[in-house]
């Protein structure tokens, strides 16, 4: 039978497009590139960095030019006198450059701001990534549970039937087997949650999926002193606005000093003698002309120094902030590696002694149970206290990993 071909090409147009939404999975890395180039905090942080790039240029703000005219009898019993005049008021010039100075200062907060949301970005990328891996492995934990627990249930049942046991050792196998696939379908909820969370966190308009779902003990650069905090970018920011306040101090009090007002005029004066003899009188085409020069001088000061005194408060402030964020960190800390210890400790249980006792108790209570040496209810003690350790050491491994995440993003190491 020949081919339709305009069945095939719908066919491979389909094949294609399918191919093209499949989600490609992402290495950890991969998943905070990402989310550093998508997520919308991250733009926002930028967005914010150009908006106070934009108000730094605004730094020298120069007002408005005054044009005046003034026409008719001003000056002697003509009426058709005429007068223009051009002036300018600019502020004190350290009025510009303390702007400036204050610009510059708005820049590089809202920078550091915008590594405060980078920093927590990343380390709730690596939360959520974490928590796959471990649903991940402990999902295929439950699978190998599940088949030996659906085993049990059939042989119970057919003991049952047989006359071999009682109905509460087969309930008790349908229990355990219910409670493994329960703990499944739990599980598997708590993957897509924890997919739709990274993919927000991405900024990403698809699906994502993980690439490395081997769950393993993270690698880590050991632990630093309490100073290890001074690097957390929450620190320099609140540093800066220290630096923000003295700058807005130094623009308050440029703008107690004097403005200047520079202004040119040119003027008519019709029946004025333009010599010394007074005989010779000013027609209408002759024109005066000079220059102006100003100062504004501020005679009250009591605002002036209200803004100039609030500024220092606002430096102090910070600094006070600066002190409670110091301790604040530094107890974050010290708590989180005390938290690392712990699960470090755990850890190295699992690994030297549980997780090798639980091998040994799954290789040799089955085949204890079939020789006749330990009762049913043994072999399924023994299977369950397994099966815990080896969840146990799962959640440790988690644990673990999370502490290490959350000291790295302490020390601002994201």
């Amino acid at each position: 039978m020949k081919a339709n071909p305009a069945i095939v090409a719908v066919l491979l147009l389909l094949t294609a497009n399918f191919a093209q939404a499949q989600t490609k999975p992402l290495t950890l890395n991969e998943a905070i590139e990402q989310g550093l180039k998508n997520n919308r905090e991250i733009i926002t942080s930028q967005l914010d960095i150009k908006y106070q790039q934009q108000l730094k240029k605004a730094s020298v703000e120069i007002p408005k030019t005054e044009l005046s005219g003034q026409f008719g009898q001003y000056n002697s019993y003509v009426k058709n006198d005429s007068y223009y005049s051009v002036s300018q008021t600019i502020p004190f010039p350290t009025v510009f450059s303390a702007n400036a100075a204050l610009g510059n200062a708005q820049i590089k907060s809202s920078e550091l701001r915008a590594g405060i949301t980078k920093n927590e970005l990343v380390y709730r990328i690596k939360q959520a990534y974490i928590n796959l891996q471990y649903l991940y492995a402990r999902q295929a934990l439950l699978k190998k549970q599940d088949s030996i627990y659906t085993g049990f249930a059939k042989s119970a049942t057919v003991r049952y039937k047989a006359g071999e046991s009682t109905l509460l050792e087969k309930s008790t196998a349908d229990t355990q087997l219910n409670e493994t696939r329960n703990m499944l379908s739990q599980d598997e909820s708590n993957i897509q949650i924890y997919l739709s969370q990274l993919q927000v966190l991405l900024g990403s308009d698809e699906t994502v999926a993980i690439a490395d779902k081997t769950f393993t003990q993270k690698e880590f650069h050991g632990i630093n002193d309490g100073n290890a905090v001074n690097s957390n970018p929450a620190l320099a920011y609140i540093q800066q606005q220290i630096e923000v306040a003295e700058k807005q101090k130094k623009v308050e009090q440029s703008k107690a000093l004097p403005d200047l007002t520079f202004g040119y005029f040119n003027q008519s004066l019709i029946g004025t003698p333009i010599d010394a003899s007074g005989i010779e009188l000013a027609a209408s085409g002759n024109r005066f002309e000079g220059f102006q020069v100003g100062v504004a001088i501020p005679l009250f000061f009591g605002s002036y120094s209200s803004k100039v005194k609030s500024a220092a408060i606002s430096k102090e402030i910070a600094g006070k902030n600066l002190e409670s964020q110091k301790i604040s960190l530094k107890g974050q800390y010290d708590q989180a590696v005390q938290e690392f210890l712990k699960n470090q400790k755990s850890l190295e249980y699992y690994k030297s002694s549980g997780l090798p006792n639980a091998d040994l108790l799954l290789s040799k209570s089955e085949s204890a149970y079939r020789n006749g040496d330990i009762s049913y209810a043994e072999n399924l003690l023994n299977l369950r206290t397994a099966n815990s350790i080896q969840e146990n050491s799962l959640n440790a491994i988690l644990q673990y990993n999370l502490s290490i995440a959350l000291l790295e993003f302490l020390e601002g190491k994201n």
